[in-house]
């Protein structure tokens, strides 16, 4: 080092599970998780349009609020981490669709959450918890999803080639992973 300066390690590779997010200002976490997509050529693969893919994770990123932990770095770290684990063997497992979804669903899984939990919310009466009888906040993040993909042209069929899912059946499934999560954090104390 000259003159006082230190010398300072290149930043990790983003295909490292040592890449930090949280080193990402707000304004470049869209432009990172965008290249996430990218990176594993889902956008092409999947007939994807470029500008209304960037548009959908720039729309995500703003609806993910200031929360201490639920927050557009949390999505960006579970995103990254999805990532990682499709580009090193998932995507050999999964179809391009596939993958695009389990990408799409780690970005999305905690969009506008609101920092609380559930219980919290059925024990005020919160208008989600009005709503949503069960798993008001993962019904939210999925509703919400959907909202956003279908007004920018994204909706896309749960299942590849079935299109006849219906938003029930899709909240039955996020309530039962919920139901699984829940006793999971119980068995944990």
């Amino acid at each position: 080092a000259h003159g006082g300066d230190t010398v300072r390690p290149p930043p990790p590779r983003v295909d490292s599970w040592d890449f930090d997010v949280c080193m990402l200002s707000k304004e470049h976490v869209a432009t990172f998780i965008f290249s996430l997509f990218e990176r594993l050529d889902l956008i092409a693969r999947c007939n994807v349009d470029r500008g209304r893919m960037f548009s959908f994770v720039a729309v995500v990123a703003a609806h993910y609020r200031d929360n201490a932990y639920h927050n557009l770095w949390h999505a960006a770290d579970v995103t990254h981490a999805t990532y990682l684990l499709l580009r090193a063997e998932l995507s050999k497992v999964f179809s391009p669709h596939e993958c695009f979804a389990l990408l799409t669903a780690a970005l999305c899984h905690d969009v506008d959450h609101l920092g609380v939990n559930n219980k919290f919310l059925y024990s005020v009466n919160a208008p989600l918890a009005s709503k949503f009888t069960t798993s008001a906040l993962e019904r939210h993040h999925c509703e919400l999803t959907e909202l956003m993909m279908h007004t920018l042209g994204l909706a896309v069929e749960w299942r590849e080639g079935d299109d006849t899912t219906t938003h029930e059946e899709r909240a039955n499934t996020a309530e039962r992973v919920d139901e699984r999560n829940m006793a999971r954090a119980e068995e944990c104390g």
